[in-house]
């Protein structure tokens, strides 16, 4: 039997419960049967076959203790998620968990095999030997090297594979998988494995093992949102079996963003976050910039092929979001483009539609000309908009299509604005600055942002209400059509072209 001991933190010298149980090799011909299992409720070791408390217990001379790291326990215990995720930095004890992981999938998943997925065929030998450091030398039965596989006593076994081949993993049914360094395997090579997972029955499950790399974010980001899904997360500085010299020093040797993905396991601010590269103490400016000058009516102008400007050029460029939703924009001679005004329908516990919206965009223009661009695809308001707006003022407001677009797309204009510091909010607009700092990005799949949000509590109100998620399409909508740029999201990590 194996039992996992806490080696640090403030649960040190803390044992888990036994895993495994006392093989009786005579009556088994040596295949070896289960005969007795700890039951921490009842503090007695039962017979599993008869659910009796067993007539043997187990010598605790063949009760082999584990130690591992307070962060590594999480991971190594969960059965509870479907698919875990060790999310470490270098050297924290990431491998040595998927060993100590695979010792209790092979006693979870008695007679069925489980599969080892690592990048290279040299990183699965290291995977080889962590399962067979945590795996008592009694219960293996065969190692098979050319087969890569070793079998234990209950006839379950692990078969180690590479990814360099994105098909090695598609024939071999099993119960359970291991990815190991999941940020290297392809997509590809891990739906065959994941989808090979389909012989444990009722019940599956796929470890992980990680490090923060761009290609990784997107399956993250899923792995994290998911309801039976989960990540740990394993510092380098939170693994005792090493030395911390190295490390102590690294804020002297390494930057700060080095630090952070390759020690402390965390993201950088540009993953996550759709309007990373925002900065409140940079881009947040009153309106007139006195520094710049005005040139809205040019700029607009030059960029759309609109019809007769009527009575004059137009001075505002506004984004709408309906029902509503608006952004009232100035833009300057360096291409500078400034949030004027938010109009939030709804807000405070008021109620509107677009007629409201409309009135209100009307009392903060005046009789100026403007220049309209709406949501894409909400096809349902556009006969709605332009009718109520136009009825205040029939020529005053010319609108312009946006096709539609990949959520991500506006995502990445917005952030280039920032970058270059082509992007300024008035301080009159509080929402749309806490939109900038603090709006998540959570892809799952479909293009779409979840709309799960962090806001200080001063907004939790509005944002139920009015739903801040709109206000962050209205900076994307007015930013894409005046400065398109396209971003791959497994590549956010560079710069919007």
């Amino acid at each position: 039997m194996i039992r996992f001991e806490v080696a640090d933190g403030a649960n040190a010298g803390q044992r888990t419960r036994p895993y495994g149980g006392v093989y009786d090799t005579q009556a088994n011909n040596g295949a070896g049967e289960f005969v007795s299992a700890w039951d921490p409720e009842t503090s007695t070791w039962i017979d599993p076959r008869s659910g009796q408390p067993a007539e043997r217990k187990p010598d605790g001379r063949r009760i082999r203790n584990l130690k591992i790291s307070q962060q590594q326990l999480p991971f190594v215990t969960d059965f509870f998620h479907k698919v875990c995720m060790a999310l470490g930095g270098r050297r924290s004890g990431k491998t040595a968990a998927l060993g100590a992981k695979i010792a209790v999938l092979l006693i979870v998943f008695s007679c069925v095999q489980g599969c080892v997925l690592s990048p290279t065929y040299r990183q699965s030998k290291n995977a080889w030997k962590a399962v067979l450091r945590a795996v008592p030398v009694s219960w293996v039965i065969e190692k098979h090297r050319t087969e890569r596989r070793i079998t234990i006593a209950n006839n379950a076994s692990v078969i180690f594979l590479s990814a360099d081949r994105d098909d090695s993993s598609r024939s071999e049914g099993c119960g359970w998988v291991m990815l190991d360094e999941r940020q290297d395997v392809s997509e590809e090579a891990f739906s065959n494995a994941y989808l090979s997972a389909s012989e444990g029955g009722g019940y599956y499950h796929i470890s992980e093992t990680a490090t923060v790399k761009p290609e990784l974010r997107p399956h993250h980001d899923k792995v994290e949102a998911g309801t039976k899904s989960v990540v740990y997360r394993m510092r380098s500085r939170g693994n005792p079996f090493i030395s911390h010299d190295l490390f102590d020093d690294a804020e002297e040797m390494l930057d700060s963003e080095t630090i952070a993905a390759e020690l402390e396991a965390q993201w950088p601010d540009l993953f996550g976050r759709i309007f990373a590269g925002w900065d409140a103490s940079l881009h947040v400016s009153s309106w007139p910039a006195r520094d710049r000058k005005d040139a809205t009516a040019a700029i607009l102008g030059d960029r759309f092929d609109l019809p007769s400007w009527g009575d004059g050029s137009p001075k505002w460029y506004i984004s709408i979001d309906p029902p509503g939703t608006a952004g009232l924009y100035k833009l300057y001679d360096d291409d500078t483009l400034h949030l004027v005004h938010e109009v939030l329908i709804g807000a405070d516990g008021a109620s509107g539609g677009i007629e409201d919206l409309a009135r209100r965009v009307h009392g903060l223009v005046g009789n100026d000309v403007c220049v309209v661009v709406q949501d894409p695809h909400e096809h349902k308001w556009d006969i709605d908009v332009i009718r109520h707006f136009r009825k205040l003022a029939q020529r005053q407001f010319r609108f312009t299509s946006l096709r539609p677009l990949p959520v991500i797309y506006k995502h990445a204009s917005v952030r280039a604005r920032a970058r270059r510091g082509k992007l300024l909010v008035d301080p009159r607009c509080p929402h749309a600055i806490e939109v900038l700092e603090k709006h998540q990005y959570r892809d799952d799949g479909s293009g779409r942002a979840d709309k799960k949000q962090t806001y200080s509590k001063s907004h939790q109100r509005e944002s139920k209400r009015i739903q801040l998620v709109h206000l962050g399409d209205v900076l994307g909508y007015g930013c894409y059509k005046l400065f398109p740029t396209k971003l791959d999201y497994e590549k956010l990590e560079k710069d919007a072209a």
